[in-house]
């Protein structure tokens, strides 16, 4: 008997469906969207920010082995050309390394000999990359 009483109940609640223009989500509805939307957001900005910090841990990484195999070869890289601000030392020629020519004329003027082996000057880190390696 409590079968058929189920089946009225849902039988009058069928008949008397609300219409539809007049049915809203209400106060409740709006505020567990808006508290999704929010938990989505901080979701997203967690991400990047974990994101972010993978990579840098992956460069680093890198650049560590990149040092250790370069100081197992000696100090030379292993092959290409040395791009600036990499935090490499460049070789520039020094009058050693030039081809003997005639010796200079008395009057003309002698120019300094370049530095041999300066180091390239790395670009300081800006504030935000100082505050995220904290």
């Amino acid at each position: 008997m409590a079968g058929a009483g189920v089946l009225a109940v849902g039988l009058v609640l069928a008949d008397t469906a609300p219409d539809p223009d007049e049915v809203t989500p209400g106060l409740l509805g709006f505020v567990v969207t808006f508290a999704l939307a929010l938990a989505l957001l901080v979701l997203i900005r967690s991400f990047i920010k974990h994101l972010r910090r993978a990579q840098n841990a992956e460069q680093r990484l890198a650049d560590e082995q990149l040092l250790a195999e370069r100081a197992a070869s000696g100090g030379r890289p292993a092959g290409g050309p040395v791009k600036a601000g990499s935090g490499d030392v460049i070789r520039v020629p020094d009058a050693a390394d030039a081809p003997v020519a005639d010796p200079p004329v008395a009057d003309a003027p002698v120019a300094d000999p370049p530095v041999a082996d300066a180091p390239v000057a790395d670009v300081p880190a800006s504030t935000k990359e100082r505050r995220e390696e904290a």
